[in-house]
């Protein structure tokens, strides 16, 4: 369809008809995390999923992660600060942190920050990524055994 135009008394021009827009092209397909994943992943699935918010992003403990408290089976022990972390990605930072509920990943992420600053690191992707693929390593016994996975929270409701 040809835009036809018709100018106005004071000068201006104006369309009479108006073309069509194209149709949008359709979503893209969801991002789906691949084995063995990477913090380059993680920030893909956030753009995907939560519009790159980690807020609305939450972290829930798998079936093969145990009951809160467990020691993961690729680290070497359990009080360390790196379990510790890790605890906090599965089963909550806070008291009373319902079990099995996922745990924000921008919440986990500004407490670990806050409590384990140098083991941490800038974002925590590694202590995710670990989570996700079963260990550090592909020299884990453990490695492609996910403990955790990502899903998309709720927005908060606004005022």
């Amino acid at each position: 369809m040809q835009n036809a135009t018709k100018k106005a008394t004071n000068g201006v021009t104006l369309a009479t008809t108006v073309q069509a827009l194209p149709a949008p092209a359709a979503a893209p397909a969801a991002f789906t995390l691949k084995h063995p994943v990477n913090g380059t992943q993680v920030q893909a699935w956030l753009n995907a999923h939560c519009g790159g918010n980690p807020a609305l992003a939450g972290i829930a403990p798998l079936p093969s992660a145990g009951a809160p408290g467990t020691v993961l089976p690729f680290l070497r022990g359990g009080n360390t600060a790196r379990a510790r972390i890790l605890q906090a990605h599965l089963f909550g930072f806070v008291q009373g942190h319902k079990a099995g509920a996922p745990v924000s990943l921008q919440g986990v992420s500004n407490y670990c920050k806050a409590q384990f600053a140098g083991a941490y690191g800038v974002n925590g992707y590694l202590d995710l990524c670990a989570l996700l693929n079963g260990g550090f390593s592909p020299s884990s016994k453990t490695w492609g055994t996910p403990y955790a996975q990502l899903v998309v929270l709720p927005a908060p409701a606004t005022k």
